[in-house]
């Protein structure tokens, strides 16, 4: 398995292409990149998902092209979180990004659910806080966690929908997870969850 990363020159918005045999999803495509628009150029016909951890502008921006050069590829985004993708006041694509992202998803989805992905399965965690509907996808020991979890820090919550007792539930929850887990956050470097357990002070006090 393989995993690229793309970073948007504006918002260093984190967008992963996961590779494995001869399929691929995508995670958060936010910002149009030379690199990724390369990438799916050579591979669009390979990808299987675009995962859409939360709608917020810079998570979503390149979206619509990004579906373009992924014909097959299915858009999913957890059921809370659907109707804001194209809800401008809430994913806040027009105050920053300059235009709404007019796409609708393909698959819906809730925590615990299962995504197929060749001899593997992506396994769906919700985790609110951040928005009312965001979640992580875990795939063997990588998780991507969008906005929810950073290294040594943790989404912020004054935005629409965000909730900052659910968000603190939500890292207790990361907390279970296999210390070994590395983290993939939607901006920032990767980490692990056994050093955000030791370091990052959401998670400090969940370490017993």
């Amino acid at each position: 398995m393989k995993i690229n990363v793309f970073v948007s020159r504006s918002m260093g918005e984190n967008c992963y292409a996961v590779s494995l045999n001869d399929s691929v999803f995508l995670v958060d495509p936010g910002e149009f990149a030379p690199e990724l628009e390369h990438f799916l150029t050579e591979n669009g016909q390979k990808v299987k998902y675009i995962l859409l951890t939360h709608c917020h502008f810079d998570h979503i921006g390149y979206l619509d092209r990004a579906a373009k050069l992924c014909p097959d590829a299915k858009i999913v985004i957890s059921k809370e979180e659907e109707a804001a993708l194209n809800n401008p006041q809430i994913n806040l694509c027009n105050l920053f990004a300059g235009e709404n992202v007019i796409k609708k998803s393909d698959v819906t989805v809730k925590d615990g659910d299962i995504l197929p992905f060749g001899e593997k399965d992506i396994k769906v965690i919700a985790t609110p806080g951040h928005t009312e509907g965001s979640v992580c996808y875990l795939l063997d020991d990588n998780l991507f966690c969008g906005d929810t979890l950073f290294k040594e820090s943790y989404g912020r919550t004054d935005l629409p929908t965000g909730d900052v007792y659910k968000l603190i539930s939500s890292l207790k929850k990361l907390s279970h997870l296999d210390e070994k887990i590395a983290i993939y956050p939607g901006h920032g470097e990767s980490s692990t969850i056994r050093r955000e357990k030791l370091y990052n002070p959401g998670m400090m006090e969940f370490n017993i």
